[in-house]
């Protein structure tokens, strides 16, 4: 009877450290051992020249036939590259118009076409690791050849949207991850009002919005942590998105500055969430980075989509929701902006050497600020435009002071 009643006691203890254990691994399966995020990125590299400038007469002359022109002797550029890259050239369309989409042996892709201002190349959304193994491809069939045109990175016209996958940047929807990615976007101006980018009147950060919209995000923050499972999944990843459209979306600068109200607020912000809705495919779906500058070179997207990665790897590893503190300002010294930056690469865990790039980026001289509008303000040339980084399709819109 003893026998038996020891028996019973280990196979009961058994099946407690059992569900114990396997407690423990459905807990830890979220913040996997030495595993960072690696998400798939889609860039959307842009290139001007003085021509394209000077042939617009609009905020959206996007298709201009010297825009075409251009992008077709930028082809033909292609197609010469392809005889030793083992690629080909396919005539396509995008959401403005012709384009032609590169298309290599292995899967790969890069695609051009026209933008306002500008030609922007995509490419297949891939991982850091896979767009550093085609970084050479990369840079001589569109940086290279897009130079024998005169085609260039702008400091701002264009801009170099960074597209992040859903799927792969919140493993298993994860809506604390999601919903932390984004406060830590909004605690973080620094990083594209001068770090990455500084074109706060296009795409803003929650800084540089209206002080009741600050109030609007944290709310929006607040109800979402007392109301919805932050385990939720998708949907409530879709829910926080379109609730800050809703609720915070409904501003920016240009928008303010512009009695026409052509720029729609819900997309002119640096965070956009338009493509992670229901009605969006599941390979599609995205969160786009818009503040960040035309990238100069290849190399610097690359370090972008890094630090993305060490930022979802450090929140990912939290595993509680953080504190929302948006600056009361939008303007820091350039010194700030160095040392806050310093401060996430080092909380982030990666390579302050790698990252002192953007350090010593000469972003000081691109700060942009709205001014109101004023109708005795001489218009500047075409030329002068392009090299001070002034946009021409906002000369109609409002008026703005680069500060050097």
């Amino acid at each position: 009877m003893i026998q038996k009643q020891k028996i019973i006691l280990l196979v009961l203890l058994s099946l407690v450290l059992g569900a114990c254990s396997l407690t423990t691994i459905e807990k830890s399966s979220r913040n996997p051992a030495n595993t960072g995020i690696d998400a798939l990125f889609g860039p959307e590299f842009s290139f001007t020249n003085s021509k394209i400038l000077n042939s617009m007469t609009g905020a959206t002359d996007y298709a201009n036939k010297l825009n075409i022109d251009i992008l077709r002797e930028w082809k033909a550029k292609f197609e010469l590259l392809c005889v030793v890259l083992a690629c080909k050239v396919v005539k396509t369309s995008d959401k403005h118009g012709e384009a032609y989409r590169i298309k290599f042996e292995d899967g790969f892709w890069l695609q051009a076409g026209t933008d306002t201002g500008c030609l922007e190349v995509q490419a297949k959304p891939s991982t850091v690791s896979e767009f550093t193994e085609r970084k050479d491809i990369i840079k001589r069939m569109i940086w290279e050849s897009g130079a024998e045109l005169d085609l260039k990175p702008h400091v701002r016209i264009g801009g170099g949207h960074v597209n992040v996958d859903l799927k792969t940047a919140f493993p298993n929807n994860d809506a604390l991850l999601f919903r932390n990615f984004v406060v830590d976007q909004a605690n973080n101006p620094h990083l594209v009002a001068g770090i990455f980018g500084n074109h706060t009147g296009n795409s803003p950060p929650i800084s540089a919005l209206e002080p009741h919209l600050h109030d609007s995000f944290k709310d929006t923050i607040r109800i979402f942590d007392e109301t919805l499972d932050a385990t939720g999944g998708l949907a409530a990843m879709q829910h926080l998105g379109k609730e800050i459209d809703r609720r915070v979306y409904v501003s920016n600068p240009f928008w303010l500055n512009n009695k026409k109200k052509v720029w729609t607020p819900s997309y002119y912000q640096h965070l956009s969430f338009r493509s992670i809705g229901q009605s969006v495919a599941e390979e599609q779906r995205r969160i786009e980075l818009r503040g960040f500058r035309p990238q100069q070179t290849i190399n610097e997207f690359i370090l972008e989509a890094e630090f993305i990665n060490g930022r979802l790897t450090y929140l990912r590893d939290i595993n509680r929701p953080i504190e929302v503190k948006i600056p009361k300002r939008i303007n820091f010294s350039r010194q700030e902006k160095i040392s806050r930056f310093t401060e996430l690469v080092k909380e982030s865990r990666l390579d302050e050497a790698r990252f002192k790039y953007f350090a010593d980026y000469p972003f000081e001289n691109q700060a942009f600020i709205v001014d109101s509008p004023r109708v005795d303000t001489p218009t500047p040339s075409p030329e002068a435009r392009f090299r001070s980084g002034i946009n021409p399709m906002n000369q109609c819109l409002s008026v703005f002071r680069t500060v050097r």
